[in-house]
């Protein structure tokens, strides 16, 4: 689950080391010289290709050298794990995923923050984001990053067929037809995987519901997971041939060459259909949230920064992770890679970003009622067999209650 969703945002995986310049000094900002050198852990790709760039900036105002191991996200957690547990002092900050948390938590592998973590600072996190990271009434990570699945539609199409903007369920399914009526459809992730999951998770949330209940007890066979796994089941009917088959990059991909109107697509992809360069349709494209029957509703997939036990400069370290999530920070990263979301509160209405990120308003709406993938360790048996449940409704038809009581039944010992 998390390997498939994490190519989907970086777009490559490489074992690279990258360097964020020299500098030297102590420009006023409380940086403590050119003798520190810090070591960030974080996977490869054109995000992190941005962050080292700006890393330079961070050298040239504090003094302090970055070194950033990026690796390819399959070799990642063995790498941060293997040195939190032996204490080794190679990482000074890990970029950690969502679903690591209660793992390192569990295992003492992170430093608590709150020491360093002022009021104001706080307030200003996407408070979720906080509670994931967080354990025993104490925060471990800094909210960097997320990624969420947003409704894509083609204006132009739209506006041709006077089709408008779908808001629920029924308004999707009309629109799609519409389209499907015309040799077409809507482009939907419906592989076998995390991306049918994460809309299921979504569309369970927008009608009250959730893939477990206020207890963290899973709840598949509730009312609200069955009803979305039925009106999931109806949308496929409406989508673009071979859309059973799809996982984000293919649903982009319809977008972007002009072969589907409307998508169901992650975040961390918009910015390669808003490029002239490589798409068709690069700013005809509006951004909604996933229609719903209650409330709009995200999908909090994050990555945070963290201070591993042994760190030989833990205030450095924190002083890096602070600045990296910093909304000065955070706007630049978004101008430098727009695919980039914050968890900051306050970036959203950063007038600059408005041109270059279009599907900031929509990501905000959604923020305020988001879930998450599953946290515990056993989350990626939960994503096998519900992705493989969801996909067999799409390919061989069946029952939706059916189908989630057997996951239910399957997975009840591990949940």
């Amino acid at each position: 689950m998390r390997i498939s969703r994490a190519k989907a945002v970086v777009g490559i995986a490489a074992l690279v080391l990258l360097a964020a310049g020299c500098g030297s000094g102590d420009n006023g900002t409380g940086g403590t010289g050119s003798d520190v050198t810090l070591t960030v852990s974080r996977w490869a790709g054109p995000a992190a290709e941005a962050e080292v760039q700006l890393l330079k900036d961070f050298t040239k105002q504090t003094g302090i050298k970055v070194r950033v191991d990026a690796i390819d996200y399959a070799q990642l957690k063995q790498k941060q794990t293997l040195a939190a547990q032996n204490k080794t002092g190679d990482y000074d900050l890990l970029y950690v995923p969502e679903a690591w948390y209660q793992e390192y938590n569990k295992a003492g592998y992170l430093v608590a923050l709150d020491q360093y973590l002022d009021a104001a600072d706080k307030a200003d996190f996407n408070s979720t984001a906080l509670d994931i990271t967080s354990s025993g009434g104490k925060i471990y990570g800094l909210p960097d990053f997320l990624q969420s699945p947003l409704l894509v539609y083609n204006k132009d199409e739209f506006a041709a067929k006077n089709v408008q903007v779908p808001k629920n369920w029924d308004e999707l399914l009309a629109a799609a037809k519409v389209f499907k009526d015309k040799g077409t459809g809507i482009a939907f992730p419906g592989r076998q995987g995390s991306a049918v999951v994460d809309v299921l998770s979504v569309v369970a949330k927008g009608d009250g519901g959730g893939l477990f209940d206020a207890g963290g007890k899973l709840a598949l066979t509730s009312q609200p997971v069955v009803d979305s796994a039925a009106f999931l089941t109806s949308l496929m009917k409406q989508s673009l041939d071979g859309s059973a088959g799809w996982h984000y990059d293919e649903t982009t991909k319809a977008v972007q060459f002009g072969q589907a109107p409307l998508a169901i697509c992650v975040s961390g992809l918009f910015s390669v259909a808003e490029d002239p360069a490589q798409s068709k349709v690069a700013g005809k494209l509006g951004y909604a949230p996933i229609p719903y029957q209650q409330t709009a509703a995200g999908l909090l997939a994050t990555w945070s920064y963290s201070i591993p036990v042994g760190s030989k400069h833990e205030k450095e370290a924190y002083q890096l992770a602070s600045w990296l999530t910093s909304k000065d920070t955070q706007v630049k990263m978004i101008q430098a890679f727009p695919g980039h979301l914050s968890l900051r509160t306050s970036v959203f209405d950063d007038p600059s970003l408005a041109a270059k990120a279009p599907w900031l308003p929509a990501v905000k709406e959604t923020l305020a009622n988001a879930t998450t993938p599953p946290l515990s360790a056993n989350g990626a048996k939960l994503t096998d067999a519900l992705g493989a449940g969801m996909n067999g409704l799409f390919v061989k038809g069946g029952d939706p209650a059916q189908m989630l009581q057997s996951v239910q039944q399957q997975l009840a010992s591990d949940f």
